[in-house]
């Protein structure tokens, strides 16, 4: 399934002023990057009141951002929430960039030691839940911002799969994302390739294009050829053409999503070197804008609104959409036996064979795994029985649509 959609990195706008929404909007943009600071997280068993607490926090953005910590004099500096409630009034697709900022300290750390791995679990899948609860049908996840700084790719691997896992397990449709590196480190992007266990759970490689020497090389088409020889897709989240606005053609065909880095810039900081500017907003009124470079903005208008292809739910993804019950053949039958030989072997019980076809053994099973977990008592799976075998089962659920995006029904 190919597609691609139009982002933009980081929220350095107003989300809440309908002016600024108008003209992203205008500009065929339909999925954000959201900067997540960990740094910014007290300690807390993760629970929805602990999450309900970080949304409610100054955006992760305005934090750590020198630019930022004045800006829009005439507007309340904008919580966490703020961003997925623009998201969810506009339709966009949020890519919640879970991070932690170098400028600060705190108990998590940049490179998060493994007694902290269970926590990280729990906290993304109760964010996860969080997002589903306020009805996105889909929500990405994004390991950590340049990893490569402060973590080997082993280390960062397993923080990955912890965070991947506890994020997956609230809804199938939630997507991941890993590497958020430079271009450039085509070594470290090797070790996570190599990572068998990592790649289950992982859904696209999200490499960052900045500088004149990564847009000048063949770095994307070989980063495009390694990423999909391992099944995977390409999530180019932090680019910038740097004033060439036809180096955005060498993305099409070798990405399904891009993220444009800082499209909206406070009038105090001028024009940049490093990134491109298209519409600066006065600091003292917000609702009024400049188009630095109108060529720029209509050219990214029409890049958009061409090549443009919304993510939809097909084949490609593995569902559990019906009751599964005596008579059922296929991988969703299992996915319910081998999470029932997970519960059986623990009480020393034969196992199932799992062969993918629902017999009276199977329904058995399911029975005394529903009665253990307070579900209907039917000997059928339907989405009750499925929501508690995949919160319970991240593992076995990661590598069944594993086999499922190789082909296996």
């Amino acid at each position: 399934m190919k597609e691609f959609i139009p982002a933009i990195c980081w929220k350095s706008f107003c989300a809440k002023n309908i002016s600024h929404a108008n003209n992203l909007n205008d500009m065929g943009f339909k999925a954000l990057r959201i900067f997540i600071n960990l740094a910014d997280f007290p300690q807390g068993t993760p629970s929805q009141a602990y999450i309900e607490k970080i949304m409610n926090l100054q955006d992760g953005k305005w934090a750590w951002d020198g630019f930022s910590k004045n800006w829009w004099s005439s507007a309340v500096n904008e919580k966490v929430k703020d961003a997925f409630d623009f998201c969810k009034k506009y339709n966009w697709l949020p890519i919640v960039c879970f991070g932690h900022s170098e400028e600060q300290s705190s108990w998590i750390t940049r490179s998060p030691s493994s007694d902290k791995w269970s926590w990280l679990f729990q906290m993304a899948m109760q964010f996860a839940s969080y997002l589903n609860n306020m009805g996105f049908a889909r929500a990405d996840i994004e390991v950590w911002n340049e990893p490569n700084e402060c973590m080997s790719a082993a280390h960062y691997g397993q923080v990955a799969i912890h965070m991947i896992r506890g994020w997956k397990s609230v809804n199938a449709n939630y997507k991941s994302h890993v590497f958020a590196s430079n271009i450039t480190q085509q070594g470290y992007l090797d070790a996570l390739l190599g990572n068998g266990e990592l790649m289950k759970v992982t859904d696209y490689i999200s490499p960052h294009c900045i500088s004149f020497d990564e847009w000048d090389s063949d770095l994307i088409n070989i980063t495009y050829n390694k990423v999909t020889a391992k099944g995977k897709k390409v999530s180019l989240l932090e680019i910038s053409p740097l004033g060439d606005m036809n180096r955005l053609n060498k993305i099409i065909g070798k990405c399904d999503m891009y993220g444009l880095v800082l499209i909206i810039r406070n009038s105090l900081i001028g024009t940049a070197f490093d990134i491109d500017d298209f519409l600066v907003y006065d600091f003292d009124n917000p609702d009024h804008f400049i188009a630095v470079t109108t060529y720029k903005m209509q050219w990214i208008k029409e890049f958009n609104k061409k090549y443009y292809i919304p993510y939809e739910v097909t084949e490609d993804d593995m569902k559990l959409d019906k009751v599964y019950k005596i008579g059922s053949r296929g991988i969703g039958v299992k996915f319910i036996q081998m999470c029932l030989n997970k519960d059986i072997e623990i009480d020393l019980v034969k196992p199932l064979v799992v062969d993918g076809i629902f017999g009276t053994k199977t329904a058995e099973a399911l029975k005394d795994y529903q009665q253990s977990y307070n579900l209907t008592v039917d000997g059928m799976a339907g989405q009750q029985t499925f929501k508690v075998m995949i919160f319970n089962n991240p593992e076995i659920w990661d590598e069944l649509q594993y086999l499922w995006s190789i082909g296996e029904r």
